[in-house]
C-alpha cells in the first residue's frame, strides 16, 4: 500500500505527474491527518516538488473522497491499493521525481534493520553470562 496525489481535474488540466500539479497554485488540497503529519508524506513532497500551496486542513480520509466528487477539493491523497480510485474517476498523479519511492525504500529499510536488530538482540541474551573467555 503506497501514498500518492489523484485528482479529478487531471483531464481538465492535461495533469500527469506531481511537477505539473506544482504549476497549479490555485487548486484546493484535501489530504488526510496522517498524510500531513508524516515527514514522508505532506512535508516532504512539499519540499521535494516546490509546492506552491499551503498546508491545508486535514479530512478524514473517507470524507475526503465525498469532498473531491463534489468538487470542494481539487487533490487528495490516496493508497494506490484503493478501489475508489477507479470508483471516482481518480488519476493518480506520476511521482515524476521519485519522492514516494525514495521514502518506502526507507521505510522497508528501516523496519527490515528494526526486525534484524531485534533478533540480534534477543539472541544477545541469551548468550549473556556464558562468556568463557578469560579477560
Amino acid at each position: 500500500m503506497r501514498s500518492r496525489c489523484a485528482t479529478t481535474r487531471a483531464g481538465a488540466l492535461g495533469l500527469r505527474t506531481l511537477s505539473e500539479l506544482a504549476r497549479h497554485p490555485g487548486l484546493k488540497l484535501g489530504l488526510s491527518q496522517e498524510f500531513i503529519g508524516r515527514g514522508d508524506g505532506w512535508p516532504g513532497l512539499k519540499a521535494a516538488y516546490r509546492m506552491p500551496y499551503a498546508t491545508p486542513s486535514g479530512l478524514d480520509h473517507g470524507l475526503a473522497y465525498e469532498a473531491i466528487a463534489a468538487g470542494r477539493i481539487d487533490v487528495m491523497d490516496v493508497y494506490t491499493t484503493d478501489a475508489k480510485i477507479e470508483r471516482y474517476k481518480l488519476r493518480v498523479l506520476e511521482d515524476d521525481r521519485a519522492f514516494f519511492r525514495a521514502t518506502t525504500r526507507c521505510s522497508s529499510i528501516g523496519s527490515t534493520c528494526r526486525s534484524v536488530f531485534r533478533k540480534r538482540g534477543a539472541r544477545s541474551k541469551r548468550l549473556e553470562g556464558r562468556s568463557t573467555s578469560a579477560a
